[in-house]
């Protein structure tokens, strides 16, 4: 189920490491991305973003909750991360090198959820637990985090970008919360809203309290951030379209926006 996030991780932990960038140094990172990676940007971009719905099961009827289907997943998300290593070519300066953070924990958090067949098991065991109504959740959830990114990446300025962005995360969390159950015969250690969430902030934690110390909640976003609030919670709900590839191309217009905002303009 992990590898299902791999992809949302991405959206947020890129565009947010952008803007941590000058408070924690990665410079003991070493570089995951490939530097002569064959194709056109075009190309790299245009297979990868053909398997972001896939592993984030956009539009699918089940969890992988078989040994077969999480095998599947796990080859699945190996294969995005490779492909998202390749596009490290096409991208410079402070986005590649929040791409190349956020790639280096995925690395390690791949590896601990793919790596044997115990966690495969343990995984399959909490997804078969998730009610009728999760999967329906969770597609929810993503689809409103894409067009409330894409609306954000459009209609605010660099210094709205990064209250929006902490919010539209938090919004998501909540969504998450809302809208995904366990079976009622299923007990708390195969709770599947619980394990969502905890997957979703066992990445980006570190992350949203550099960058996002005004913004960590909904309660708080409604303080300092109350116009973005409104605006993205209308937007989520509506049938706002969003062209091109799902999330990413919300993702680049976001992370151009940010990457152009001093960081003197940011009050934390």
């Amino acid at each position: 189920m992990k590898l299902i996030l791999f992809t949302i991780f991405l959206i947020f932990a890129s565009i947010i490491t952008i803007r941590a960038d000058k408070k924690k140094s990665s410079s003991k990172i070493p570089d995951e991305l490939e530097n002569n990676a064959t194709g056109s940007c075009e190309h790299l971009f245009n297979h990868t973003a053909a398997m972001v719905e896939p592993v984030l099961l956009v539009n699918r009827t089940e969890w992988p909750t078989t040994t077969d289907a999480i095998n599947k997943h796990c080859d699945l998300g190996a294969t995005v991360y490779k492909s998202m290593r390749r596009y490290g070519k096409c991208l410079s300066g402070l986005a590649r090198q929040a791409l190349n953070v956020f790639l280096h924990g995925m690395k390690k958090f791949i590896q601990s959820t793919c790596s044997n067949q115990q966690k495969k098991q343990d995984t399959m065991e909490i997804l078969k637990c998730a009610s009728s109504e999760s999967l329906p959740g969770w597609n929810k959830c993503l689809n409103q985090a894409n067009r409330q990114l894409d609306f954000a990446s459009d209609n605010s300025t660099g210094v709205e970008m990064v209250g929006n962005v902490c919010c539209i995360y938090s919004s998501m969390l909540d969504c998450v919360s809302a809208n995904t159950k366990s079976r009622s015969d299923c007990g708390k250690t195969r709770d599947t809203t619980t394990f969502l969430r905890s997957s979703i902030s066992l990445v980006m934690k570190d992350v949203m309290e550099l960058i996002c110390s005004r913004y960590s909640n909904q309660e708080e976003c409604n303080i300092n951030n109350p116009k973005g609030v409104s605006l993205l919670k209308v937007v989520g709900e509506s049938n706002h379209k969003v062209k091109g590839a799902f999330m990413l191309t919300p993702l680049l217009k976001t992370a151009e926006k940010l990457a152009a905002v001093d960081e003197d303009e940011v009050q934390h």
